[in-house]
């Protein structure tokens, strides 16, 4: 990665970092930018300022892998300091409803992320049928691969929305290589290993991720899955794990 730093913009110090595939970033143009997104908008705050300074960067610049915006802040008889370092970070999603109109309803939510300022949608899997055990119907699954911008939080607000308006269940499968375990949310979920429909929408967009507990790759759990379950590993029939 090559580095490219302006010192003392305004009440900040920036420190970007950017691919070395790319020609380079223009000093000009990205003043230029970040000048028109200040003049246009307000911050409560400078963590607000900074984290809103470093979102617009990563949004209107490709090249960009991260940047960190140090900022400081004169307020009555103190100095308020925050660093921020942002980046795109990579999420695995998966999607179920039911399967009389779980098509559309699907693509509606991916058509959500899609609209998202700070979320990218990278990779879609297929959608196939899901037998679900002890319902009385079948369901439509897929999985989708997202870049974000937004802390974990608010994409679990962003979720909980979809799955209000949409009638659909999400789940968080991975998230970079973070294991989490707190109360209400486990990522990567307990069962993911065990999932079979779900690994299998999971290994089209992202064979090579590992499971960051059992650190396999997703085809390494689908293969070990299909082993434990009699299957050849073809996916070419519709052979279910009762």
């Amino acid at each position: 990665m090559m580095e490219l730093i302006i010192e003392e913009f305004g009440e900040m110090n920036l420190y970007i970092q950017y691919s070395e595939k790319a020609e380079g970033l223009s000093y000009e143009g990205v003043l230029r930018n970040l000048n028109m997104y200040l003049f246009t908008h307000e911050f409560n705050g400078p963590e607000k300022k900074a984290i809103g300074v470093a979102n617009r960067l990563l949004q209107q610049f490709p090249e960009i892998i991260q940047v960190e915006v140090c900022c400081n802040r004169q307020m009555e008889d103190a100095i308020i300091k925050c660093r921020v370092k942002k980046k795109w970070e990579k999420i695995y999603l998966s999607m179920t409803s039911f399967l009389e109109g779980g098509e559309e309803r699907l693509n509606r939510v991916i058509d959500t992320f899609y609209e998202c300022e700070n979320c990218r949608v990278t990779a879609v899997s297929n959608f196939v049928t899901a037998e679900i055990v002890g319902e009385a119907q079948n369901r439509i699954c897929g999985c989708v691969e997202i870049e974000t911008l937004q802390a974990l939080e608010e994409i679990r607000e962003l979720i909980s929305d979809v799955e209000r308006e949409e009638a659909v269940e999400m789940e968080i499968l991975l998230y970079e290589d973070k294991i989490i375990d707190g109360g209400s949310i486990r990522i990567p979920p307990f069962k993911l290993h065990q999932q079979r429909e779900v690994l299998e929408g999971l290994n089209q967009i992202a064979p090579y991720a590992i499971h960051p507990v059992y650190g396999k790759t997703i085809t390494e759990l689908l293969q070990q899955d299909n082993k434990g379950s009699g299957c050849s590993g073809c996916s070419g029939c519709a052979m279910k794990q009762k």
